[in-house]
């Protein structure tokens, strides 16, 4: 229903943050949250717009401010408001919100949603920015009883969706038997985060024969070349890796290709994209760099600031256009954006609706 709006509508605006880019304002109310984009008369409106001053009020003094007639002032105003009652940022009822009070008044933990389980530290690559420090010699992690034991109480606290890393989990000789366990005994999502390395002979063929609409393998390679991605995971893996990813869309798993972005591959990242084209995969995920693990200590420990990042996303981002390629994080970037005002998006589900499972128990 629209709102009937005249000289005595009575209108709030919530108290805002205003960030300036590009000649453009941007008007964000941190405790809904919500945000237009506007200019600066639109700014000159919303300062007015206290829940007391009746509109008429708000055009004279737009007027005075901008210099206008009140003719002219009340297009301004009168459209500026229609705007922002559509987009839910002001208001009609002059109510104040009350204040956010934290997650933990509002969230329950009635179930579990999503379950990680590393599954081992040992993985027969030991690449320099790898969280965990994962290599040849480290272990394979929980007896395969105990995660299964997991995986069971997991389902029944309600998860929907599983994710397998590591090391590398294909790695552990039980590693089909637990991806079994979840796809086809529980019926469940599982995504499966491998280097890609060993995607051959009688693995391969057993994951092909699960039901492909559960089960999801996550690649890690980290350039489109060589010369790009080898001083990151280590010597030959681009060619072991680019024909891992190769064997697995020939096979029929649902691929998708992540990137660790450090200083030494940003630019790579639109020709990563391309490469995903090119081996026919059509999902890329791109990841921000953890101060966390081997990375700290190695050659690549000077990690890029986020602006360097966000423009590294932005060509990969015209590339994957380019190329009929989703990055899936950028999606969920944009939903987050231009999602439902007034839906708070408070830290992660860690705890709440996500729980890992480490190596240790």
């Amino acid at each position: 229903m629209t709102t009937q709006i005249t000289h005595e509508t009575l209108l709030r605006a919530p108290n805002t943050v205003i960030e300036r880019a590009g000649g453009a304002a941007l008007a964000i109310d941190p405790a809904s949250p919500n945000w237009i984009a506007t200019d600066e008369r639109g700014l000159s409106i919303l300062k007015y717009l206290d829940g007391r001053t009746p509109l008429g009020e708000v055009v004279r003094a737009y007027a005075a401010d901008a210099g206008l007639d009140v003719t002219r002032a009340w297009l301004h105003v009168d459209t500026f408001a229609r705007e922002g009652l559509r987009q839910q940022f002001i208001s009609t009822d002059g109510a104040v919100p009350l204040p956010y009070l934290g997650r933990a008044a509002y969230l329950r933990t009635d179930r579990l949603r999503e379950f990680w389980i590393q599954v081992n530290d040992f993985c027969n690559l030991a690449c320099e920015h790898c969280l965990v420090s994962s290599a040849p010699d480290r272990a394979q992690g929980l007896p395969g009883p105990a995660v299964r034991a997991a995986i069971d109480q997991a389902v029944a606290l309600g998860v929907e969706r599983f994710y397998l890393t590591g090391g590398e989990p294909l790695a552990r000789t039980d590693a089909l038997e637990l991806i079994g366990h979840i796809v086809t005994t529980h019926a469940r999502e599982l995504v499966v985060m491998t280097n890609g390395t060993v995607f051959k002979g009688g693995r391969l063929t057993a994951l092909a024969a699960l039901p492909q609409d559960r089960l999801r393998v996550q690649i890690s390679l980290d350039g489109a070349s060589p010369d790009v991605n080898d001083p990151i995971r280590g010597a030959g893996t681009f060619v072991r890796i680019r024909d891992g990813i190769r064997a697995a869309v020939e096979a029929g798993l649902r691929t998708t290709i992540t990137m660790v972005l450090l200083r030494h591959n940003l630019d790579d990242a639109p020709a990563l994209v391309d490469l995903a084209a090119d081996l026919g995969v059509t999902n890329v995920h791109l990841l921000w760099p953890h101060r966390r693990g081997r990375v700290l200590t190695g050659p690549f420990a000077h990690l890029p600031d986020a602006a360097d990042i966000l423009q590294a996303v932005r060509r990969a981002r015209n590339a994957a256009r380019a190329r009929g390629v989703t990055i899936d994080n950028i999606e969920e970037l944009r939903l987050r954006f231009d999602g439902t005002p007034g839906i708070k998006n408070d830290l992660a589900g860690a705890g709440w609706t996500s729980l890992c499972l480490a190596p240790d128990g």
